[in-house]
């Protein structure tokens, strides 16, 4: 059917001529218009919406006074707590680990408060622990070794089953709950077991010889194993709630000294309109004003939407949606499949929930998105093969898969076909032993770009990968294999971190903050930025002096605008360190603004200070998955598909125990999974946990392989000899492809093919982005330079100043004498009022002297009347600038300007009229020259009215 172009153009019209009344933004730009606009129905008086630097500055804060007032037994729950969680963990800041494992917990915290939903076994064991709790682990293994020798076998037990259970029990002499030390094999191998053991009778096949074990020596073990199982999961549940502990302490604290005044982040503003200082009546007011502002909702990417947002929006969107009249509407867009932001929050079951509610199942229309607009059919068989539900059956947890709508995907019919290719290959057979020669997935992800050359082509390029570390590590590496090829990174940067200004700078401060830190000081002089300093003073003291100065004089900021000019004339500023130094600037601006000059507290948001990276056009983009979600490109390269299992337990750290819905019931630190699969119940809760690793990881997968609109390249590393578990991206797809297909050279190396689709040489057929040359931009023609002019004012050019007479309180009386003159107008027309002061005593006399009644008369003249007039003009070069406390404009017959008074009061303590004129003439001749300029026709007077002489004094 041939489209009607001129009904398209209509409905785009009309859209673009309705855009002004669509509120566009996100959902927390959203919720923050929300809370400025009902403050007081939240509680609120006015809040600050930080930044990530700022918060990440007042979290320091807080955990620093934690550390100094929570008590020592919670101290070392937390820190207990925080090396189980993190290890095996490497970094070589133990502050940057810290404050990323309190994020993450405090967090999870605001999910799930109560003190009952973390490391309670309730949960897990609702009639209590099955196993029976020993006291004393020495003896029960003991007991165990005794009876060894009544298992029952063919000939006799093997005796290296007989040595391991000797081992585990030397092993138990010294066991303490939770140590964390390394298991031997006989327990590890037995709690696999103990259900069976708990049943009457169990077979340990060991060395292709039978154990089975009943009887006595079964319950020893049931006991001895069953009681180490109880004793982990109970040091661990333990742990955990000392962990709740020293987190609900911070909370407190957090809450008290951050939120409290008014610092607000956006997950701060979002649970405060959820359900914190909202009362029945402040939410039933601000959702009907909503209501009635807003008729039509339209929400994107629904499946990354949190349970609390829902909670904000729930009442909303339930009016638009059960609405009779039918006057509003409501319009979500998602897919379940990219649920890729579960651990912040995003919780694609609400999908789900809309459907199930009450009133809207018949009311909503729902519209599948199988075809794809973006990629070509090869780029979607691949996509097809991998995320197949009837693969993905019996090897991943059957709620996962449930989970997993999927229907096969396909392309959009167009005039021609797009030009596809995708292609797994298999790099094991290209690791090398020639340690100069880069092998592997690295180098094959090299031979593919210089096969391609996709820049060059003028063809988009994304390399995804799962962190921003191994982002860091790519970059580094494709910059140096190809050095004239642009290659970008999209993500967050240390700005004081990443480059030598950045940490010199840290170092500068940091010795500023304390003078004794000789390491600071040192690096500092031994930079390019030891130099400028020098010029700060001679010695180690005035250098110091002289930076402190400046601080508290002009802030951080001025200090930076002294320094970074005269790195600059040294040679000492690259473009890249130009564009980490501004960005820093801008953070000292921000922070000046706060009044403060705290040395530590700036040295700590400098420290934290992060800014987002974005790559641009024309450039190879290497960037997480999270971050290539919702783009499009050419062609995707996937190289980073190595790694641990999905659902391994030990680098999660902690378990969250979800109902059906997805809130947190129950929260642990996690034990291993031999533990964790020895007990039914703990075997339960830790499926159902599996299966939440794996969808999201399923989603994760998905939206990598749908990032392509012509190509996907897809490059395996070696697979592990005895892999503990299949539940992984490169086992998963290589369970899928199968054996090797082919083989295919880039760079004029050979390569494994598990998978090959499509045309490989479709770069060649695809026009790809023309580069604009790079024209030199002619300069801007300016205009002459105006020079900036010197700011002066007629009172400038008075002599000195004499003493102000009739002042009992000295300026305060002359000012008081202006303002009463200020409101007299012409007093042959109105009454004046003055007060019964004694500058309003003074002001009524002169009132009545004659010459004075004169001037203050209208008498039928044509006179305009100006008091405290204003006035700005270029004077000799100069910008003057004033006030003049009266001025007449003297009309004649024909409204012509013909004569002008200039009347100034003077309260100045002098003798003689002569004494008044020398030390006023400068100043009013000045306003003589700017009146003259406006009305050059006319006659100037200059009067000074004296309250001292009691008279006018006309200045010639």
């Amino acid at each position: 059917m041939k489209p009607d172009l001129a009904a398209f153009q209509g409905l785009l019209e009309k859209l673009v001529g309705e855009l002004h009344r669509v509120s566009l933004g996100t959902l927390d730009s959203f919720f923050v218009r929300i809370a400025k606009r009902f403050p007081y129905e939240l509680g609120l008086a006015e809040f600050q919406l930080l930044e990530e630097d700022a918060m990440q500055a007042e979290q320091a804060q807080v955990l620093s006074r934690i550390f100094r007032e929570v008590p020592e037994r919670q101290r070392e729950a937390f820190l207990g707590a925080f090396r189980l969680a993190t290890h095996g963990k490497e970094h070589n800041r133990l502050c940057d680990l810290l404050d990323e494992f309190l994020a993450n917990h405090h967090q999870r915290y605001l999910s799930a408060p109560e003190r009952e939903q973390w490391g309670n076994l309730d949960l897990i064991w609702p009639d209590g622990c099955p196993w029976a709790e020993v006291e004393d682990f020495t003896s029960a293994a003991v007991q165990v070794v005794d009876l060894l020798e009544t298992v029952d076998v063919d000939k006799k037990p093997h005796a290296t089953w007989i040595k391991g259970w000797q081992t585990a029990a030397e092993w138990f002499a010294s066991y303490t709950p939770g140590d964390g030390r390394k298991v031997p094999p006989a327990v590890e191998r037995t709690l696999g077991l103990l259900e069976e053991l708990a049943a009457g009778q169990a077979m340990d096949f060991f060395s292709r010889i039978e154990h089975r074990i009943s009887g006595g020596l079964g319950r020893a073990m049931t006991k001895l194993i069953g009681g180490y199982l109880r004793a982990e999961i109970e040091a661990r549940a333990t742990r955990t709630l000392g962990l709740w502990s020293l987190l609900w302490a911070y909370e407190s604290i957090y809450g008290a000294e951050v939120r409290r005044r008014g610092r607000l982040g956006f997950a701060d503003v979002t649970r405060l309109l959820a359900d914190g200082g909202l009362t029945t009546d402040g939410r039933a007011r601000i959702e009907s004003r909503l209501d009635a502002r807003y008729r039509q909702w339209l929400l994107d990417e629904f499946q990354d939407t949190s349970r609390d947002q829902w909670e904000v929006l729930e009442g909303l969107l339930d009016e638009a949606m059960l609405d009779p009249d039918g006057e509003r509407s409501l319009f979500v867009v998602g897919d379940t499949k990219q649920g890729i932001y579960g651990w912040r929050g995003g919780e694609p079951r609400l999908f789900d929930d809309l459907l199930a509610r009450p009133g809207w199942s018949g009311r909503m229309f729902e519209w599948g998105m199988e075809t794809s607009w973006r990629s070509a059919q090869e780029v979607l068989d691949l996509v097809n093969r991998v995320c197949d539900p009837a693969f993905m059956r019996g090897r991943f947890p059957e709620a996962a898969v449930a989970r997993w709508n999927y229907a096969e995907h396909r392309s959009a019919s167009r005039g021609a076909p797009l030009a596809g290719y995708a292609v797994v290959i298999d790099t094991a057979e290209d690791e090398g032993d020639d340690e100069e020669e880069i092998g592997g997935v690295d180098g094959a992800l090299r031979d593919l770009l210089a096969e391609v050359r996709p820049i060059e082509r003028g063809l988009s390029c994304a390399v995804l990968v799962r962190s921003n570390a191994k982002a860091r590590k790519l970059v580094d590496f494709l910059r140096q294999e190809f050095p004239d090829m642009p290659v970008e990174m999209d993500a967050e940067v240390e700005l004081s971190q990443d480059n030598p200004l950045g940490v010199a700078l840290l170092d500068l401060f940091r010795w500023l903050a304390h003078p004794s830190d000789s390491l600071a000081m040192g690096h500092v002089m031994a930079s390019p930025l030891g130099s400028v300093i020098e010029g700060f003073g001679d010695g180690r003291t005035a250098r110091w002096n002289a930076c402190r100065a400046r601080i508290v004089e002009s802030g951080m900021s001025g200090l930076l605008q002294e320094i970074v000019p005269a790195l600059r004339e040294r040679g000492a500023m690259t473009r890249f360190l130009e564009q980490r130094c501004s960005g820093i600037l801008r953070a000292a601006l921000d922070y000046d603004e706060s009044g403060s000059r705290d040395l530590d507290e700036w040295v700590r948001r400098l420290e934290s200070l992060k800014q987002r990276e974005y790559s641009a056009d024309g450039a190879l983009q290497v960037m997480t998955v999270h971050k290539a979600k919702g783009l499009e490109f050419d062609m995707v390269v996937l190289p980073d598909l190595a790694g641990g299992a999905f659902d391994d337990p030990s680098k999660a750290g902690i378990l969250e125990f979800k109902d059906s819905s997805g809130r947190i019931e129950g929260v642990l630190l996690s034990p291993g999974r031999k533990l964790l699969e020895a007990d039914a119940s703990l075997k339960a809760r830790f499926e159902a946990w599996s299966a939440e690793q794996c969808y999201e990881r399923f989603c994760n997968l998905y939206v990598g392989l749908t990032r392509a609109k012509h190509a996907t390249y897809v490059l395996l590393p070696k697979a592990p000899a005895n892999p503990s578990s299949e539940r992984r991206f490169d086992l998963w797809i290589r369970s899928v492809m199968g054996e090797s297909s082919g083989e295919l050279i880039w760079n004029g190396r050979s390569r494994v093919t598990l998978h090959e689709a499509g045309d490989a040489a479709w770069h060649e057929k695809v026009e790809g982005r023309p580069q604009a040359p790079e024209a030199t931009v002619a300069s801007p023609l300016l205009g002459p330079i105006v020079p900036r002019l010197v700011r002066t004012s007629p009172s400038s050019s008075k002599k000195a100043s004499g003493k102000i007479a009739h002042s009992p309180t000295g300026m305060a009386f002359g000012s008081e004498v202006h303002a009463l003159f200020e409101t007299v107008g012409w007093i042959d027309e109105d009454t004046v009022a003055l007060p019964e002061t004694e500058a309003g005593t003074l002001v009524s006399g002169l009132l009545e002297q004659a010459e004075l009644r004169e001037l203050f008369s209208r008498k039928g003249r044509s006179v305009n009347l100006f008091r405290e007039q204003a006035v700005e003009t270029i004077l000799d070069g100069k910008w003057l600038s004033g006030v003049m406390d009266r001025l007449h404009l003297l009309r004649d017959a024909d409204g012509k300007v013909t004569g002008l008074e200039l009347i100034d009061f003077k309260t100045d303590a002098v003798e003689n009229p002569e004494e008044l004129i020398e030390r006023y003439a400068g100043q009013m001749q000045a306003y003589r020259s700017a009146l003259s300029l406006m009305h050059p026709d006319a006659e100037v007077r200059c009067l000074l009215v004296s309250t001292r002489l009691r008279r006018v004094v006309e200045c010639p």
